[in-house]
C-alpha cells in the first residue's frame, strides 16, 4: 500500500500580513505614496444656481481609484464673491471631505479652489438671477400732479439677493384715472412702467403686481 505523508509549515505571521494586504486593496491613507491623486466634486463643473445659493460640496480624494483617508483639505474662493463654511477639512472613512459655498449675490461665475495630497482643483459653478420676488419703486411711491395731468410709475422687479430680473410680467391697476398700460413686462434692467392721469381731483391708488409674489402701491393726489 502507498502510504502518503504531509508536513506542515507554519506561517509565522501570515494572518496578519494577508489581513493587511487586504486592508490595502481596498483604502489608502494621507501618508501613502501617491501616484495618480485626484480630487472630484459630487456638484458637476459649470453647474448653474439662483445667485446666493448655498451649495454643499462633496470632495472626494481618491489615488489609483481608492479612497484617501484622513487627507488635509484645503479650499478657497478662486474667483467672485463667494463665501465659505471653512477653509479646510479632512477627508473622512469614505476619502470625502465637505464644505458649503454659498454663491455671491450677483450673478456671474463663482470658483472655489480645492486642494490635497498635492494637487487641487478648481469647481466652477454659475450663479444666475433667480425667479423674481419683489418689486421696488423707482423715484418713490407718491405723486402730485393737476387736473388733467399725468405721472409715469416705475418698478424694478428683483430676485431675492437684489438683481434685476428681466422679461417678467408686472400688472397694473388703479382705483380711478386712466393708465396707459395694466399689463406690462420688465425690460432687460428688470424695469416696468405705466403713465397715470385723471380728471377729478382727488387721491388714487395705484398698485404695480408682482404675479403671486409680490405688489406695490403708489399713492397720487390730483388737485
Amino acid at each position: 500500500m502507498l502510504t502518503r505523508s504531509f508536513v506542515l509549515i507554519p506561517l509565522v505571521g501570515s494572518v496578519a500580513a494577508i489581513a493587511a494586504a487586504c486592508n490595502a486593496l481596498g483604502t489608502t491613507d494621507a501618508t501613502s505614496t501617491t501616484a495618480t491623486p485626484i480630487i472630484s466634486t459630487e456638484v458637476k463643473d459649470s453647474t448653474a444656481f439662483p445667485a446666493s445659493t448655498s451649495v454643499l460640496v462633496r470632495a472626494h480624494v481618491t489615488d489609483a481609484g481608492l479612497p484617501v483617508i484622513g487627507a488635509a483639505v484645503t479650499y478657497a474662493v478662486a474667483s467672485g464673491h463667494g463665501r465659505l463654511s471653512a477653509t479646510t477639512g479632512t477627508t473622512d472613512s469614505l476619502g470625502v471631505a465637505t464644505v458649503t459655498f454659498t454663491l455671491s449675490d450677483s450673478a456671474g461665475v463663482n470658483a472655489l479652489a480645492i486642494g490635497a495630497v498635492g494637487v487641487t482643483d478648481t469647481l466652477r459653478l454659475i450663479g444666475v438671477i433667480g425667479e423674481p420676488s419683489s418689486l421696488v419703486a423707482i423715484g418713490g411711491t407718491t405723486a402730485t400732479i393737476p387736473i388733467g395731468g399725468s405721472t409715469t410709475l416705475q418698478v424694478k422687479a428683483i430676485d431675492r439677493p437684489g438683481n434685476p430680473v428681466p422679461h417678467t410680467a408686472v400688472n397694473w391697476s388703479a382705483s380711478g384715472g386712466t393708465l396707459t398700460a395694466t399689463n406690462t413686462a420688465t425690460d432687460g434692467s428688470g424695469l416696468s412702467q405705466t403713465t397715470f392721469s385723471a380728471t377729478t381731483a382727488g387721491t388714487y391708488l395705484v398698485t404695480a403686481v408682482l404675479p403671486n409674489e409680490a405688489s406695490l402701491i403708489f399713492t397720487i393726489t390730483v388737485h
